[in-house]
């Protein structure tokens, strides 16, 4: 009995051991994922001058102000690419959802013929790549160069999205498909009323997806849309950072001061310019998990 509970007590000593080493890497993990974020949303709290003299790490604002955001707030260029983004993402990704949900229907129809060809055709787009120049070709012979649908419509899928909903597809019940032909329904009825109602999951990780790819991208905006009116806020955000285009927004402050207040706008601009998507994830959060797992194990 006794040898029993030394026994018992050094298994749960051990795996004691194991629970806070592992909590404490987990936390230490978590901290170096997390700080970054945090020391950018307490620095564009902070006055300029006395971010650039703190030593160390940054827990809470140093001599506290909103001059940032207020400059911010005040610049109808980032007005002016929060609009474009919103409508980059919205069109875009409505026009993402809806190709990438029709081609994956077909791809995942055993009676489609050539189906193996174009599967292994969309495999084929992601191991080599189009080229800059011949799309940028294509977008200015097609009239799109200088409009936001040259962003928009150069990107209408994207073929690991069309792949995990291909999968999923594959694993809808033949039944159901079934059932409604014997009922007289369409191909395009039973997508919408069968397959995209019980793939909610999957939806709504592929909008996250597309939504955050749509938000961020900057590169094919800064080579497709010269007018800066026309720039997404992540491409005013690039234009802040590292190009130093700060000039509108240090307008009537001291040349003393415009360092150290330009620095601060930088973290103020990209707080607010990552806040959307942040505002986003919750809602689609209890799906993403479940719709990347279940899209790549189906089928």
């Amino acid at each position: 009995m006794v040898a029993g509970r030394s026994l018992s007590q050094r298994r749960f000593a051990s795996a004691l051991r194991f629970d806070v080493w592992n909590y404490l890497g987990l936390a230490f993990l978590g901290f170096l994922t997390l700080y970054p974020f945090y020391y950018m949303v307490v620095a564009s709290f902070s006055s300029g001058n006395a971010l650039i003299a703190h030593q160390g790490l940054l827990l809470l604002p140093v001599d506290a102000t909103l001059i940032a955001y207020e400059r911010v707030a005040s610049n109808p260029k980032i007005a002016r690419g929060f609009l474009n983004s919103i409508y980059v993402v919205v069109a875009g990704v409505g026009i993402n959802m809806a190709v990438t949900s029709l081609a994956a229907y077909a791809l995942s129809r055993k009676h489609l013929v050539g189906r193996s060809f174009l599967l292994k055709f969309a495999v084929f787009t992601m191991v080599f790549d189009r080229g800059l120049i011949p799309l940028f070709l294509l977008v200015r012979n097609v009239g799109l160069y200088g409009s936001l649908w040259a962003v928009i419509l150069t990107f209408a899928v994207n073929t690991y999205n069309l792949l995990i909903m291909v999968t999923f597809f594959r694993g809808v019940p033949e039944s159901l498909e079934e059932s409604a032909i014997v009922d007289g329904a369409g191909h395009m009825r039973i997508l919408w009323s069968i397959f995209l109602p019980v793939s909610k999951a999957v939806v709504a990780t592929l909008i996250l997806f597309y939504a955050v790819g749509r938000w961020n991208g900057y590169f094919y905006a800064m080579i497709f849309l010269p007018n800066p009116d026309r720039w997404p806020v992540s491409l005013v955000l690039r234009e802040i950072i590292i190009s130093e285009q700060m000039n509108d927004y240090l307008g009537g402050v001291d040349v003393g001061d415009q360092g150290s207040v330009a620095e601060t706008i930088k973290y103020a601009t990209a707080v607010v310019t990552t806040l959307p998507i942040l505002l986003l994830y919750p809602f689609l959060q209890r799906y993403f998990t479940k719709g990347v797992m279940l899209g790549s194990i189906k089928g």
